[in-house]
């Protein structure tokens, strides 16, 4: 029996809409209907494109790669690079291609240029945000602010307990309220906090209970 053309595609579409979906687990279906449209399946298409093109600038003289790509780690999508090459005015020294590997050869001066630009604008950024979240996880994790934080959260939560229950004390439950609220701190937060006290649980409950 012979396929039509039109048919065959439509045959190929269906199953590698199949594949896709199983493997991404519905991600295709971007807008929710239930169903993957032509267009939800091109763009992932394309997206799987893109991220398996990868363009390396190498430097002739001394060898260096600099690679990019949106599947590599710096994330650059390999379109970029021609835009680099205009934007820099650099001279290429050769241009090859293959598959979806591009490779370009660069004088070391236009390489450390390259170099350079994307440090400042990719790279330098990324470091900077890092540094910046390490500063950021450096104080959420910082002893006296937590120890003060689980003084704070340990009144609260005596209090609160006293308004449902005005008839009661804390004597009976003031060390089960303290550990719900140790609960309440992030995983790193507790394992930081169980550090202050030397990996002491009991000492740290007291310390929460007391607070109240």
């Amino acid at each position: 029996m012979k396929i039509k053309k039109g048919r065959l595609q439509q045959i190929i579409r269906e199953e590698l809409t199949q594949v896709l979906s199983e493997q991404a687990d519905n991600d295709l279906d971007t807008n929710d209907d239930g169903m993957i449209s032509t267009d939800e399946l091109e763009a992932e298409l394309k997206d799987i494109k893109d991220d398996l093109n990868t363009v390396d600038f190498v430097d002739v003289e001394t060898g260096e790669v600099l690679f990019i790509g949106a599947g590599t780690r710096r994330g650059i999508p390999a379109a970029k690079a021609d835009e680099f090459i205009e934007k820099l005015r650099i001279s290429v020294r050769s241009d090859d291609k293959a598959g979806t590997e591009r490779s370009i050869e660069l004088s070391k001066a236009d390489f450390e240029k390259l170099e350079a630009h994307i440090d400042d604008v990719y790279d330098s950024p990324e470091r900077e945000k890092a540094a910046a979240a390490s500063k950021a996880d450096q104080e959420r994790l910082e002893p006296r602010r937590l120890k003060d934080e689980l003084s704070q959260r340990a009144k609260v939560a005596g209090e609160e307990y006293l308004a449902d229950n005005p008839a009661a004390n804390l004597d009976g439950v003031a060390m089960d309220l303290a550990a719900s609220v140790l609960y309440s701190f992030e995983p790193d937060e507790r394992e930081e906090l169980l550090y202050q006290f030397n990996g002491d649980e009991y000492r740290l409950n007291l310390y929460a209970a007391e607070s109240m």
